[in-house]
């Protein structure tokens, strides 16, 4: 077990809780009695989804190694092909794309700002 398989761990134990004490599907709501326990397990998941956060911006940098040489098409096809091999949950590598998306028309002009979907 790694650190992000530990992290992911608890994000899903601190979602559980955060839909166990909501009112509503849409955890907006406490149940009533509950507001104190919702409210922690509120904390606990963006804490938690933040960490996870860091740590994908993290591992794109080793990614996307030798990006430069590759066309736009190639880089989205070898990041894509990354994140579903090393990344377990399709949630993560769904968030970690997005990431990869953002940072590569944000700080790589080369890119072209192709839309990795």
């Amino acid at each position: 077990m790694d650190k992000l398989e530990l992290l992911r761990k608890y994000e899903n134990m601190a979602q559980h809780n955060l839909f166990c004490y909501s009112k509503n599907l849409g955890m907006t709501k406490p149940k009533e009695g509950y507001e104190k326990q919702w409210k922690q397990a509120n904390v606990e998941c963006k804490l938690l989804g933040e960490m996870i956060q860091e740590i994908l911006e993290e591992v794109l940098d080793s990614a996307s190694e030798g990006a430069r040489e590759m066309s736009p098409g190639e880089f989205a096809t070898h990041i894509a092909e990354w994140a579903n091999k090393n990344l377990i949950c399709k949630a993560h590598a769904v968030r970690f794309l997005k990431i990869v998306t953002h940072k590569i028309t944000k700080e790589r002009p080369w890119f072209g700002g192709i839309e990795v979907s």
